[in-house]
């Protein structure tokens, strides 16, 4: 009877550590994936911030040829 909950005993001694080690793994994966993903977020948000500062300067060009032509045309009518 002895042998046989020692045996069980050693069983479930190594179940445990088998559910340790792939609960530690699962964190892991887990840790990795929060990773990964942080760094799409990231990416993501750097993409748009460099778009965003695409357009403003565009924008800024747009404004800085009007007030060139505005000046070319107050010169024009001026002569």
């Amino acid at each position: 009877i002895l042998a046989g909950l020692l045996l069980d005993a050693k069983e479930r001694e190594r179940e445990l550590q088998r559910f340790e080690t792939l609960y530690r793994e699962s964190q892991d994966a887990l840790e990795i994936s929060r990773s990964k993903s942080l760094e799409v977020q990231m990416k993501y948000a750097e993409a748009s911030a460099r778009g965003k500062r695409e357009i403003l300067d565009e924008l800024e060009h747009a404004r800085e040829r009007f007030e060139q032509e505005k000046r070319e045309l107050r010169a024009r009518v001026d002569e």
